[in-house]
């Protein structure tokens, strides 16, 4: 958020709609529907394709677009000697950015958020919506699927560039900012260049718990007051409960980013049993030819993640299935045997307590003694859960001695 402003409230003092002066920075609400006089520094643009939307450019460089749904009309009618002329009333919205200059939200007058838009570590678009300006502020091609960089396109489908870096910069021209887009930002398409969002001697994981925590703090004022009986509380606990699902899919993206974790980010005074795509031998009945996921024992079970359960089984292998929030990747936790701490229409945080230890082996098919299974996909391919890398092994089971094996599902 910028200064002087509370998060998902517009700031005033970021420009003056009748003299077109705007100013703005990558860290601060950006203003749209802008209406600039002829001033030589700004100018009005429409987009090539049909679209109500006009943007205005400063220097340069686009600094506020107005919001379809959000455009002036104007009718006139004429009965005799009189002629009337009614106007919509025009409101103006907001671009929220985070840390790294991205579009997380567009904010109405109200201070009531309209959009919030979401996107994986890498800029893919999470869910339907999708603005204009997007990841790190660049331009965003729906068509395509590419943000416009300057120097060249981006696509982060891939995390490539489409075209070869024009000045050659470092080892590898076609990488997003060396494969670690949480730290860095590649402002033109040419080299990463500008570090975002982290204080000196702190991490980004840190400075976004911060963020975390004040709005929680928040959520709770209202939650506990009379405030909450009110339509006004309700939109307010609304709106701060958007914020909060949008900074646990950056806190979530951060930690992927870094990618160091271990056994014991997933088990309370973990010790790891198996390791992640490790060929694998007959155990019982019950044989894969390479290890999907970790094996661990040692306390509950927990995840350094902020989750929220979208599917449990209480069978033989006692799953919970976690949907790690504003990342596209989903989590199952497999082989306890007395469920988890909270069945269903739940959340965790990071390190909170899931799923007690299981004082029985609860794979019958198996020979193996009590254990933690944690196995992570992003629905095609399974994601190391320590160096949050995909694999391209292709998983494979058997439990008739090898005569048939079966692909272990990834859109669990």
């Amino acid at each position: 958020g910028s200064s002087g402003g509370s998060p998902g409230q517009a700031n005033s003092s970021g420009g003056n709609s009748s003299n077109g002066e705007v100013q703005t920075n990558s860290q601060s609400l950006i203003p749209c529907n802008f209406h600039a006089n002829s001033n030589a520094d700004y100018r009005l643009v429409s987009p090539n394709r049909a679209r109500s939307s006009v943007t205005l450019f400063a220097k340069g460089e686009a600094v506020a677009t107005n919001k379809n749904s959000y455009s002036t009309s104007t009718t006139s009618t004429s009965t005799g000697n009189r002629s009337g002329t009614t106007s919509a009333s025009t409101k103006r919205s907001y671009f929220g950015t985070d840390m790294m200059g991205s579009v997380r939200s567009a904010t109405h007058d109200d201070g009531l958020n309209a959009n919030y838009y979401d996107y994986d570590v890498f800029g893919k678009p999470l869910g339907e919506n999708i603005s204009d300006y997007a990841y790190t502020g660049k331009p965003y091609d729906p068509t395509t699927g590419m943000y416009n960089y300057g120097y060249r396109d981006y696509v982060p489908q891939t995390a490539r560039f489409s075209t070869v870096d024009p000045i050659r910069d470092g080892n590898n021209w076609f990488a997003y900012c060396n494969n670690e887009p949480v730290n860095w930002v590649d402002a033109w398409g040419l080299s990463a260049s500008d570090r975002k969002g982290i204080p000196e001697g702190r991490t980004s994981v840190d400075e976004i718990q911060q963020q975390i925590s004040a709005v929680q703090q928040q959520y709770a004022g209202i939650f506990n007051s009379d405030a909450y009986d009110t339509s006004e509380g309700q939109g307010k606990l609304a709106n701060l409960l958007g914020q909060l699902t949008d900074l646990y899919g950056q806190y979530n993206n951060a930690v992927i980013s870094q990618g160091n974790l271990n056994i014991q980010d997933y088990i309370q005074g973990g010790v790891l049993t198996g390791g992640f795509d490790e060929a694998q031998g007959l155990t019982g009945n019950y044989q894969t030819n390479f290890h999907c996921g970790v094996d661990g024992v040692g306390g509950y079970a927990k995840t350094p993640f902020y989750t929220s359960i979208i599917g449990a089984d209480d069978g033989r292998s006692n799953s919970l299935t976690l949907d790690i929030i504003g990342t596209g990747l989903h989590m199952q936790i497999l082989h306890g045997d007395e469920g988890s701490f909270m069945r269903s229409g739940g959340s965790f945080s990071p390190g909170q307590k899931i799923m007690p230890f299981p004082k029985l082996n609860n794979s019958p098919e198996s020979s193996t003694a009590p254990h933690f299974h944690f196995q992570i996909a992003n629905g095609s391919q399974f994601i190391s859960p320590f160096t949050m890398k995909a694999s391209s092994t292709l998983f494979k089971y058997t439990n008739n001695g090898g005569k048939t094996w079966s692909n272990f599902r990834t859109d669990f």
